[in-house]
């Protein structure tokens, strides 16, 4: 007659052929912690352009760069030891890549002594290297830098933009965003880029189609050598 050993909890902590189970829910844990860190420190950029399924592409790649832990057991590898360079072309919307809606190539400079992030554009004409819906009129760009420490769960971050510019044929002059992160720091340094798309009524400016044309994604990936 077959009987059915029921699992308790206690089972499931213990027993042996478990062991793959527990090791791989400790690292999912892991990283879906690391995913919610990440996300309050570019809580500005999601806000921006932040998709529906964000979640769930953001929880894929942190068990990518979790696996390239080099140092930890299976079961104990962390987010905090992985490879971040992994989250660089990393985009907030998936429907609209930042490549494809900016089309004029950024200089980012990252100092670590005094924790200067500088990201600089040359001049450019908004109609030719700016991809947008006919209906924009204006159009902002918005940088975040973090530093995250992923091992406690802390994050500093600063955020800049520029005024709404106008989408039209006049040439922008060179712009350069600053933003300061704590100097000397040891943390991974992580830089992202957004466009925000408006439309002017009545000289006030509303979003376009909600921010759903909006763009932004990870652009700069710094860590901290070791």
């Amino acid at each position: 007659m077959k009987t059915n050993k029921k699992i308790t909890r206690q089972r499931f902590n213990t027993d042996p052929s478990f062991e793959r189970t527990r090791e791989n829910i400790a690292e999912f844990n892991n990283a879906g912690k690391a995913v919610t860190v990440f996300k309050g420190a570019f809580r500005d950029m999601l806000i921006v352009a932040g998709d529906k399924k964000i979640n769930n592409r953001l929880q894929r790649i942190a068990m990518r760069i979790l696996k390239t832990d080099p140092v930890s057991d299976r079961g104990q590898r962390s987010v905090a030891k992985g490879d971040f360079a992994m989250l660089k072309r990393f985009n907030f919307n998936s429907r609209n890549s930042l490549t494809e809606t900016i089309f004029v190539r950024e200089t980012i400079q990252v100092d670590r002594a005094s924790g200067k992030v500088t990201i600089s554009f040359p001049a450019f004409v908004p109609r030719i290297r700016i991809q947008a819906s006919p209906d924009a009129t204006h159009f902002q760009i918005v940088a975040v830098a973090t530093a995250i420490d992923f091992e406690n769960g802390t994050y500093e971050y600063a955020v800049q933009e520029t005024a709404s510019l106008s989408w039209d044929m006049n040439t922008i002059n060179p712009i350069s965003l600053e933003l300061q992160l704590p100097a000397a720091g040891k943390m991974p340094i992580m830089v992202a880029l957004g466009v925000n798309f408006e439309q002017a009524t009545n000289k006030k400016m509303y979003p376009l189609n909600g921010g759903t044309l909006n763009a932004a994604a990870i652009v700069e990936v710094n860590q901290a050598a070791t």
